[in-house]
């Protein structure tokens, strides 16, 4: 056995508090399934990506995550089918948000501004990413008072997903 191993110790790899792998399995056992297992860690977690076939119906779900984390500086990713980017990204009581469309797509382009218009936001970087060609929007939204599921089922829809389409979504919150 190596000297420099001592068994009786928790692992560098272990979240706090759990001594082996068991400790970490039973603890994974008792928690309800809504709970996903970055949770289990004391310490920030690594960005966690979730496939659904029925993706609206986990946008609640993602979305309460993502508000409600200790950190301040998380992201909720929605990865959609389309390859357009709509990212949240929070930090001090802003949303900032980013949403992508290509440069043909000027009725999503209009549909985005309008979505994003009613909540009083213009855009505060108008860039365009070379490596897809998509055009990318950043708006600025302050959570307080604004009806954030409402909001980001909108934009959803604004991309054409719908309720039985596949959506995956990467969250570090």
């Amino acid at each position: 056995m190596n000297e420099f191993v001592n068994p009786q110790h928790r692992g560098v790899n272990l979240p706090e508090g759990f001594k082996d792998l068991m400790d970490v399995l039973k603890a994974k056992d008792a928690l309800s399934a809504a709970t996903p297992i970055f949770a289990l860690h004391s310490k920030r977690p690594a960005a966690v990506l979730e496939r659904s076939t029925n993706g609206l119906s986990q946008v609640e779900r993602f979305l309460n995550f993502f508000l409600n984390s200790k950190f301040e500086d998380s992201f909720l990713s929605f990865v959609l089918k389309s390859k357009h980017m709509f990212v949240l990204k929070r930090f001090e009581g802003i949303l900032k948000v980013y949403a992508s469309f290509g440069p043909g797509d000027l009725i999503l382009e209009k549909t985005l501004r309008e979505i994003f218009g009613e909540l009083g936001a213009v855009p505060i970087l108008n860039a365009f990413s070379p490596i897809n060609g998509q055009n990318i929007y950043c708006f600025q939204v302050r959570i307080l008072g604004t009806p954030v599921l409402e909001f980001v089922r909108k934009v959803l829809g604004a991309y054409g997903v719908s309720d039985t389409d596949p959506l995956s979504f990467l969250l570090r919150a």
